[in-house]
C-alpha cells in the first residue's frame, strides 16, 4: 500500500467517524483552475519548420486544472467537513516536446455556512505523487518532488442551499511549497483560483 492509498484511507476514516448520519453524507465532485507559483519552465518559439511563429508559454508550480472526488459531511447546523482526493495538472506542448507538472491533492476542509448561499472554508491540503515531466524526441526526464502539506482558504456561493447540496462556485487560495526530492531546492506552489462543486 503506497502513501497515496494510506492517505486516502485515513481521510475516509476521519470523514466517516463524524457524528453525521449516513444519510447526511453527500458525494461531491469538483473542477477548478489555479494560477500562480514559481516558474518551472518558460519558453518562446520563434521558428518552426521554416515558418515564423510567435508563441510564449510557461509551466508554473501553482497553475493547473484540478478534478476531485470526495465527501461532504454536515456536523452542526452551520458547520460541515469536506474531504476530496484529486488530480492537478498543468501541461503544454511545443515543437516535438511535451511538458507537464502533476500532483495529487488531498484536501480536508472545515466549512462554515453564513446564511443559505455563502460559506467560508479553511483547512489542509496534502500533495503527493508530485512530478515534473519533460518528454521529447531527444530525451525523456522526470523530476520528482517530496510530498508537501499546505493550507487552503476558500469562499463559495451556493446556487441552492449549501447545506443540502446543489452547485457551488467559489474562489480559493492555496499556500504550499514543493521540495525537489534529494535536494534543498524549493518551488513555491501557492495559487489563487476558481472552483466549481457539485453535490
Amino acid at each position: 500500500m503506497n502513501r497515496f492509498q494510506r492517505m486516502f484511507i485515513g481521510l475516509s476514516f476521519i470523514m466517516f467517524l463524524t457524528p453525521a448520519q449516513a444519510s447526511e453524507i453527500h458525494p461531491v465532485v469538483s473542477i477548478g483552475y489555479d494560477l500562480g507559483g514559481a516558474t518551472l519552465l518558460d519558453y518562446t518559439v520563434v521558428q518552426v519548420n521554416d515558418r515564423t511563429v510567435n508563441r510564449e508559454d510557461k509551466i508554473t508550480a501553482g497553475n493547473g486544472l484540478t478534478l476531485s472526488l470526495g465527501a461532504y459531511v454536515p456536523i452542526f447546523e452551520d458547520i460541515a467537513l469536506q474531504g476530496t482526493v484529486g488530480l492537478k495538472v498543468d501541461s503544454t506542448t511545443f515543437v516535438d516536446t511535451y511538458v507537464a507538472f502533476f500532483r495529487n491533492p488531498i484536501d480536508l476542509l472545515a466549512i462554515y455556512h453564513l446564511g443559505k448561499h455563502h460559506s467560508f472554508a479553511g483547512g489542509l491540503t496534502y500533495h503527493t505523487n508530485t512530478a515534473f515531466t519533460f518528454e521529447s524526441t531527444a530525451q525523456n526526464q522526470t523530476l520528482n518532488f517530496d510530498d508537501a502539506i499546505g493550507v487552503i482558504a476558500e469562499y463559495t456561493y451556493a446556487v441552492q442551499n449549501s447545506r443540502n447540496g446543489g452547485v457551488k462556485l467559489g474562489v480559493r487560495y492555496t499556500n504550499i511549497n514543493y521540495t525537489l526530492t534529494g535536494t534543498t531546492t524549493i518551488a513555491n506552489g501557492s495559487s489563487v483560483g476558481f472552483i466549481l462543486y457539485a453535490y
